[in-house]
């Protein structure tokens, strides 16, 4: 499948994490926008919700790895504006909500399924998100707002909670 993109912007503005700093080691950054590679969507972030486990990010307290300089915030919603190469389930215009951990789509928990949004991968405090297909659950088109979309835990992307 080819890729299909819309106009991205030149600049999009994300957050950081200066690990252990606390909400004073949030530093907001200016930086052209990543083009969405094979696999990959551009999610215009309208709503993220932060946690407790955002703030043990931030203080260096939380018990799996932290990449640095990472985009923090696991939960988000928003729209798809752009997707890669050999993206099947989204398209741009699509309302999607991303899930904690991305490589996790059912049964019991591996080593594997470990990389998490807003940890070892950049998350959703940010204009543009550029995530992997599998991260993105479609959200529902009847929620008025996009706050309502955000997920407490990590969905299920095939129908069973």
């Amino acid at each position: 499948m080819t890729a299909m993109m819309a106009m991205l912007p030149s600049m999009v503005r994300s957050y950081h994490v200066s690990t252990g700093g606390g909400i004073d080691g949030l530093s907001l950054r200016t930086h052209e926008p990543r083009t969405p590679k094979v696999g990959e969507v551009a999610v215009a972030v309208h709503a993220s919700s932060l946690g407790f486990r955002e703030l043990l990010v931030l203080r260096g307290q939380y018990v799996l790895p932290v990449k640095p300089g990472v985009i923090p915030v696991s939960d988000g919603a928003g729209e798809v504006v752009a997707v890669g190469l050999d993206v099947r389930r989204v398209r741009p215009g699509d309302r999607v909500t991303a899930a904690l951990f991305p490589r996790w789509l059912d049964g019991p928990v591996e080593p594997a399924y470990l990389p998490q949004l807003g940890g070892s991968l950049d998350g959703m405090l940010t204009e543009l998100a550029i995530l992997p297909e599998d991260a993105l659950v479609p959200s529902p088109t009847t929620s008025p707002t996009p706050r309502r979309q955000l997920f407490p835990a990590p969905p299920s992307r095939h129908g069973t909670p």
